[in-house]
């Protein structure tokens, strides 16, 4: 039985070594291209490797290094929840916050990157609920910065752009956007009693 087995696994082990180790090696025009003709475990492990790999190179701010894994591993895995949020969560509190970039225009660039990810992802994602919570989550973090990036009605217009993307999670089925819902809300409410403006909603 151990013989047997040992047959199987070692040309299967072999294949998915052989894989990954030409996309490490590959350009990401062809590592994508090669990359999408691969189906189930295979193509699910390869991206997963491409996932370490983006995580690594942007969290070493060699973005677009990273940018280029995450396409590749996108491609091997278009529904990846978690991946799309990575991406999401890097343009938005990383590359959108100025303890990372001190130009405001440039920080509201990356901000509307990563809404375009988003996008993105909600199309492809499996999960595009906990997307849609993920997104607004970043977004309300944001929002509570000391130094806000410019954004139409700034904190305010922040914090309305969350509660939008709250709004879409519970109407995607999150069970948690409703609760989230209600703390903006409260926190609204909150901060109009200590004399500060509320937030305007998504269409104010």
């Amino acid at each position: 039985m151990r013989v047997r087995a040992t047959v199987v696994l070692v040309p299967l082990c072999g294949v998915v070594l052989v894989t990954l180790g030409w996309l490490g090696g590959a350009g990401s025009e062809r590592t994508a291209r090669g990359g999408s003709s691969l189906v189930g475990p295979i193509a699910g492990v390869a991206a997963s490797v491409q996932w370490v790999r983006a995580h690594h190179e942007l969290r070493n701010g060699r973005d677009a290094r990273g940018f280029a894994l995450a396409e590749t591993a996108l491609a091997l895995d278009p529904g990846a929840t978690n991946g799309w949020s990575l991406l999401v969560d890097h343009q938005l509190r990383a590359l959108g916050s100025h303890l990372r970039e001190p130009d405001p225009d440039r920080r509201r660039a990356w901000i509307e990157s990563a809404l375009s990810t988003a996008e993105r992802g909600l199309v492809a994602a499996r999960d595009p609920a906990r997307l849609a919570v993920d997104t607004a989550v970043g977004l309300w973090i944001l929002a509570e910065a000391d130094d806000v990036p410019t954004w139409p009605g700034g904190r305010a217009g922040l914090v309305a752009e969350a509660r939008a993307w709250f709004e879409r999670a519970r109407d995607l089925g999150s069970p948690a956007a409703a609760d989230f819902l209600r703390l903006v809300d409260e926190e609204a409410v909150s901060g109009a009693a200590d004399g500060v403006e509320p937030h305007p909603g998504p269409g104010g």
